[in-house]
């Protein structure tokens, strides 16, 4: 290479290990090429041997010489410094095979010009090579050690093995698991770079390393291992600028001496440009933390689906329309592309964690991953305490049995059970909002203020009031309230079609609250149908009085779990309300029969649990469609019947009719049934039916 290429490689040679033009070590006396290659090979034991010293006087002050426990932390750092300069030990290792020839015809050590290659008649140059094979032991026994520890990887993650996950991370934790090894694609490119100056040829050097960086650029590209989105593209700008550069610097052999300087400029920016590029994407990345403000995400929904991820859903719609939060909110249904970058989400580009407690939310390992990650980054958290969450305690933390946790996830992004407990320890310091189990409008209100102005001990509304419905409302939705997620699917229902209402504002649907009448304007409903619905007699009451006062139905389905109801199923559950207080009044088989006739009309499915937006919109737009119909649908005959027994009999036959179904709910009771023969049951079912005929 020519100036000024020449005079900046020289600056960088202590990447190297190349110290003779910083040492000088002719200046302490004859020193042979044989000891200064000796004696850089020493450097990289000598540079061990520090950190192995340091890490025991650390070890020995501040953790009371525990050795034990922190043998995993030198193994870490000395593995990772092994990482950093393995391309270094791997070209250093092999000098004395770099030999280039000179014009009188001899073959010298490119790094030592006075030792002549693979000739009898100069002494030296052998005794280097018997080192080199010993010296190049280190690098092929690390990459040996690099290929069976990913082989027990997996066996380590299926034993919880935290041990070994805390030594050998380094390895594994900067990669998505899908490609857990690619480390070892790194340090095999390193040993062909270290290869590739043994090839006496400048330009077969050239062609190689760029046969190299293409094969290594191609994969990154097609693979994305880095954990990390950024990293990839800093490791595909990486090779690029170096590809550039090989190409530049290979027309230093073809292009006339004037232009050689013009060239070995170009070279010098373009590895300027390459070793600017970490420092540039790392002080960015640090600008960014530092400014949480400018996070893409205001808040992270953490929420168990099964038990709140209507709610969730519910909670992200009512903020994204609130002019308090000028930012997205993260919900995985809606934002979470690839599960790999789930946690890098948090730590990276959240500024608060919503944790909507419920029951199991601890429970959860991807649950208990995302506190963690937010624990560990510094992002603040809030708990929103759902119906049925336990308040976190100290004991409580301590006989929870997370070493039992399907924890393979966890352990691949280096999080522990010590981690796991001193992040629950720090939610039991944490802001908490209470959230009603009837939460309505306004309750969901009082906790937007509450999350977005820093108040959480602001109380939440929960009357009875707040869920009111006009009297002159047209649509309604029909949900039960005594199911939390249910009466979160309802409102969000509710939320979405909103936007979609704008032929007549008196359509806008309108959710009945707990103890709410039926509102007589009522000319349209749509019942969310729920796993365990028909046990609710209130739920029940509605649904059969909105069919019997000839409201155009449109059946909606919330959970995945439920089923169409047969004729079976219904009388099973409906007889479970003879222990509820208040009966509905009206016989088990004309209940029945208004339910089966309700499901004629084909359902809507509502996932509001687990389905992204642009679903739920498609299902609204869908159901929108089935409300503004306007088509006359003749009331069934059950419909008939039961309106007639509900607005035109006497208070005798509403009596009768409830004292039968009192009657039909105690012949359910096993007990009874254990005493009468099927034939004498039947019989008793047939009159019955024969008599309630009578009564419509």
């Amino acid at each position: 290479y020519e100036e000024p290429l020449k005079s900046f490689l020289k600056m960088i040679k202590v990447i190297a290990f190349d110290f003779d033009d910083v040492l000088r070590l002719d200046c302490i006396g004859i020193v042979t090429s044989p000891a200064r290659y000796v004696a850089k090979l020493m450097f990289v034991f000598t540079v061990s041997f520090i950190v192995g010293v340091t890490h025991c006087l650390i070890v020995v002050v501040r953790y009371g010489g525990n050795f034990k426990d922190r043998r995993s932390t030198l193994v870490s750092v000395l593995g990772t410094l092994g990482l950093i300069f393995y391309t270094s030990v791997t070209v250093l290792t092999l000098q004395p095979f770099q030999c280039r020839q000179h014009p009188n015809g001899l073959w010298t050590v490119a790094a030592y010009q006075d030792m002549v290659c693979w000739s009898p008649q100069y002494d030296g140059h052998e005794s280097m090579l018997i080192i080199a094979v010993f010296a190049m032991l280190l690098p092929i026994s690390n990459f040996a050690m690099a290929l069976v520890l990913v082989r027990r990887y997996p066996n380590a993650m299926r034993r919880s093995d935290a041990d070994f996950l805390r030594s050998f991370g380094f390895l594994f934790f900067r990669f998505r698991p899908q490609v857990h090894w690619y480390m070892l694609v790194i340090m095999a490119r390193s040993l062909l770079i270290g290869l590739v100056p043994v090839v006496p040829r400048a330009s077969a050097q050239i062609y190689l390393l760029q046969v190299i960086l293409i094969a290594s650029f191609a994969t990154v590209i097609h693979l994305k291992p880095w954990r990390i989105a950024s990293l990839n593209w800093l490791d595909v700008l990486f090779g690029a600028v170096l590809m550039v550069f090989l190409n530049i610097a290979s027309l230093m052999a073809l292009v006339a001496t004037q232009d050689v300087q013009i060239i070995g400029w170009l070279c010098v920016a373009m590895v300027v440009l390459a070793l600017l590029l970490v420092p540039t994407v790392s002080i960015a990345a640090l600008v960014k933390r530092l400014q949480g403000s400018t996070r893409q995400y205001r808040f992270f929904l953490c929420h168990h689906k099964a038990e709140s991820g209507a709610f969730a859903r519910w909670l992200k719609v009512e903020m994204s329309a609130s002019p308090r939060v000028d930012r997205d909110i993260f919900l995985d249904s809606d934002n979470l592309e690839s599960l790999d970058q789930l946690l890098n989400f948090v730590a990276a580009d959240v500024q608060t964690v919503i944790v909507l407690g419920s029951k199991l939310v601890y429970a959860r390992p991807w649950c208990l991953g995302e506190m963690a990650t937010a624990h560990r980054s510094g992002v603040p958290m809030i708990i929103l305490a759902l119906p049925g969450h336990e308040q976190l305690t100290l004991p409580a933390i301590e006989r929870l049995h997370l070493e039992e946790l399907d924890s393979e996830n966890l352990l691949e992004n280096g999080i522990s059970v010590e981690l796991l407990r001193d992040t629950l320890r720090a939610l039991t310091q944490a802001p908490m909002v209470d959230v009603p189990l009837d939460v309505c409008e306004a309750a969901m209100d009082d906790i937007i203020t509450a999350l977005t102005c820093g108040d959480a001990q602001q109380p939440v509304v929960r009357t009875v009031a707040c869920c009111k419905v006009d009297h002159e409302a047209k649509t309604i939705i029909i949900a039960s309230n005594s199911d939390f997620e249910a009466n979160a699917c309802a409102h969000v229902l509710r939320s979405m079609l909103v936007p979609h209402m704008y032929e007549d504002v008196s359509d806008i649907p309108k959710v009945l609250g707990p103890e709410v009448e039926l509102p007589e304007s009522a000319e349209k409903a749509i019942i969310i149908f729920s796993v365990g619905c028909f046990e609710d007699s209130e739920f029940v009451h509605r649904a059969v009085m909105s069919f019997a006062a000839g409201v155009h139905i449109v059946p909606a389905i919330a959970d995945e779990g439920f089923q169409v109801p047969t004729r079976e199923a219904v009388r099973w559950a409906v007889g479970l309300l003879s222990y509820q207080t208040q009966p509905i009044g009206l016989t088990e088989s004309a209940v029945i029969q208004v339910v089966l006739d309700i499901f004629k009309e084909i359902a809507v499915t509502i996932n509001a649990k687990r389905a992204s937006a642009s679903v739920l919109d498609a299902a609204t737009i869908a159901l929108r469609t089935r409300l503004l119909s306007r088509k006359v649908v003749p009331m069934p005959s059950a419909a008939v019947k039961l309106h007639r027994a509900t607005t035109s009999s006497s208070l005798s036959d509403r009596i009768a009719i409830e004292a039968r179904g009192a009657n039909r709910r105690l012949c359910d009771n096993e007990a009874w049934r254990s005493q009468h023969s099927p034939g004498i049951e039947e019989q008793g079912e047939e009159a019955e039916e024969e008599e309630d005929k009578q009564v419509f």
